[in-house]
């Protein structure tokens, strides 16, 4: 699947990739605020959702979980491949198809957000766990509007899986 999507948007990639190159300190800088920021909503909401007695997504909980019996394979799939699939499929091809700035962040996050959440319960605290995932997809998602390179939203979000995964390993091997 990566592969077909690198295939129909190989221009829009290279051109991207040469600006990246360019660019990468720049764009690194100027978004790590939107990121951060990104961060200080999904951490709030997922403090809420625990202080009003919900639990884990079903998504957190099965990458704990498979995270516990295959780490290699769950770093691999988590931290390389969900961004590149996930940043080529709800910004880069949602792009394609959404012109309007608003409705792509809005569509785009909302879908991501939502995707996560697949087979969580739907109750009270819904809302907190679709803002706790939303927050990134709208960050990422007006990366990409901002600087019309999908490597910069994929970077991000490879660096938010990596830190995410890396503070579960902090957390297994010293609990």
């Amino acid at each position: 699947m990566i592969s077909m999507i690198f295939t129909i948007f190989d221009k829009e990639i290279k051109a991207a990739f040469k600006d990246l190159k360019k660019n990468h300190l720049k764009y690194f800088n100027k978004y790590l605020k939107i990121y951060i920021l990104s961060v200080i909503v999904m951490i709030t909401s997922n403090l809420l959702i625990n202080v009003l007695g919900g639990g884990l997504s079903t998504n957190e909980t099965t990458i704990r979980n498979e995270f516990n019996f295959y780490p290699i394979y769950t770093f691999i799939s988590a931290v390389i491949l969900a961004p590149i699939l996930e940043e080529s499929v709800f910004r880069l091809g949602f792009r394609a198809i959404i012109q309007n700035d608003f409705l792509f962040i809005t569509i785009s996050s909302l879908v991501f957000g939502g995707l996560h959440l697949i087979s969580t319960p739907i109750n009270e605290l819904f809302p907190l766990y679709l803002l706790s995932y939303c927050s990134c997809g709208i960050a990422f998602a007006y990366m990409l509007k901002k600087t019309n390179n999908i490597f910069v939203s994929m970077g991000f979000h490879f660096m938010h899986n990596g830190l995410i995964l890396s503070l579960q390993m902090f957390l297994l091997i010293f609990s």
